[in-house]
């Protein structure tokens, strides 16, 4: 789990994510329900999902990771789940109080790169 500062707000941990690389299409928090506390996309991209199908989306991406967590003691914390699929790639990252993290970025976008970035600005 990656520990998000106290006095980060959601808004600004959000900025901070889009602005760390323009392939990034969307960052947004979650809370354990899959519900969109803070986020949104960029402005200059299309959405890839019909309206009200991005709900569905959220739920599964907690539940997800809800589930794997359940293999810590054997498998040990979860760091990131990474999903790269034809036409975009996300990162979803469990933060304290049982709220995810959710980047969606374009499909070359390395995670090498972008979760040591994530990470950092939540240590910060």
């Amino acid at each position: 789990m990656v520990q998000q500062p106290a006095s980060t707000s959601l808004k600004t941990l959000r900025d901070l994510v889009m602005n760390m690389d323009s392939r990034i299409r969307f960052a947004g928090i979650l809370d354990r329900e899959g519900r969109l506390l803070e986020g949104g996309m960029r402005n200059s991209v299309v959405p890839l999902l019909a309206h009200g199908k991005d709900d569905l989306f959220y739920l599964r991406t907690v539940s997800r990771i809800r589930d794997l967590k359940k293999f810590r003691s054997n498998l040990g914390e979860l760091e990131y789940i990474y999903i790269k699929m034809e036409k975009l790639s996300f990162v979803s990252l469990s933060l304290r109080d049982e709220k995810t993290l959710l980047v969606s970025m374009e499909p070359d976008t390395d995670p090498s790169f972008i979760v040591p970035a994530i990470k950092n600005v939540l240590v910060e």
